[in-house]
């Protein structure tokens, strides 16, 4: 997880960081031949649908981010949504829980493109990654899970977490032009 550190923009560097500690997630694979039904389960139970493509998928209590052909990341305020998910999928998909593999860091705000940019190979323009975009990729020899939230921008990360203090280390270095604080316990991430 990602202590507390640097949060508002409280000087005007037009970004701000926080750390999702409040959520669980779940790695869903669809288990052979049973995707379209997985598909159907999902959005009856959860209203959500399930992405076919890189992107962003809000539902009820629910979100999912596509994660590879017939794979997805869930992500709910439910620490125990693995848990949850396998009675309910079980038979569908093949559930992981991920809560404390990862570390979810929101980062927002007009430079919050700028500061990405800065280590990630893909295009993070606005008019080639927009909100409900996601990608796998990496930034500073980081593995990392990339979605747009909204236009504001927000982006939200999902990190491994034994990857985080040298993510956070990267992250510092990089808002520093915009005149950013270090974050606090970098260290400890």
């Amino acid at each position: 997880m990602l202590p507390a550190g640097r949060r508002p923009d409280d000087r005007g560097t037009g970004i701000t960081i926080e750390p999702r500690d409040d959520l669980g997630f779940a790695a869903v694979v669809a288990r052979k031949g049973r995707a379209e039904e997985l598909r159907k389960t999902l959005f009856s139970g959860h209203a959500v649908e399930a992405p076919v493509r890189p992107a962003l998928a809000r539902g009820r209590e629910l979100d999912l981010v596509w994660n590879g052909p017939e794979r997805w990341l869930a992500i709910s305020s439910d620490r125990a949504i693995a848990a949850r998910l396998s009675g309910e999928l079980g038979r569908l998909a093949a559930i992981c829980d991920q809560s404390d593999a990862l570390a979810i860091l929101r980062i927002a705000g007009p430079k919050a493109r700028a500061v990405l940019a800065k280590g990630c190979p893909i295009d993070l323009h606005p008019r080639a990654f927009r909100p409900g975009d996601a990608a796998l990729t990496a930034i500073a020899h980081v593995g990392l899970h990339l979605w747009q939230v909204d236009e504001a921008p927000t982006f939200e990360l999902a990190i491994p977490s034994s990857m985080a203090g040298s993510f956070a280390r990267w992250l510092s270095a990089s808002m520093s032009e915009f005149g950013a604080k270090p974050l606090e316990g970098e260290k400890s991430l």
